[in-house]
């Protein structure tokens, strides 16, 4: 059957499956490659600290944000060599100070001289979800692991430690009550 070139040929679709088996065990190092795009550095800094592409570019500054978009900065300095001018239009339109400062705050971090905001990996997810299922309360889950309350807000299972809490919270109540009835042992005052 000849070609019409009238008729549309169909898509094929990829899937996510289709990449499934590729893994690179050896990479190619950043500075040996063609320069990557903006937007994939922008992508790598995000998914390193947990936050949506599109917070860099915001108002925010909530310390993650502002961590992952000095991050950012700095990888779009130092692998893509944009000026200083082209970062701040790249995350928001800030200014080339701002971008200055924002690079040497990440360098500081990485040198350890600022401290690393906490981040939520699936390894802690796992370990404060099973401390919580021994009965913990919030309370206690923030005690045990040192952490603010900010942190653990903003933990992704946060809803499931919450009911787990909860439930050991009204637990812990119906103790007290018992408790305090059996305290009493039923004498009466007159």
């Amino acid at each position: 059957m000849p070609h019409d070139p009238r008729r549309r040929t169909p898509r094929k679709s990829r899937r996510p499956a289709d990449f499934a088996g590729i893994v690179v065990e050896n990479p190619v190092p950043l500075d040996l490659m063609a320069l990557p795009s903006s937007r994939l550095l922008i992508a790598l800094a995000a998914r390193r600290w947990g936050v949506d592409e599109a917070m860099l570019a915001s108002e925010s500054r909530d310390t993650l944000v502002v961590a992952a978009r000095h991050h950012a900065m700095w990888l779009l300095r130092t692998h893509r060599r944009c000026s200083l001018q082209q970062i701040g239009r790249l995350l928001g339109g800030r200014d080339h100070t701002t971008v200055i400062s924002g690079i040497e705050k990440h360098i500081a971090r990485m040198e350890g001289r600022v401290p690393v905001p906490f981040v939520w990996t699936p390894a802690r997810i796992d370990s404060v979800v099973r401390f919580a299922r021994t009965g913990a309360v919030l309370d206690d889950v923030v005690r045990n692991f040192k952490f603010s309350y900010a942190d653990l807000y903003r933990c992704p299972s946060y809803p499931r430690l919450k009911a787990l809490s909860g439930i050991e919270f009204s637990y812990r109540q119906i103790e007290a009550a018992q408790r305090g009835k059996a305290g009493h042992g039923g004498a009466r005052h007159a």
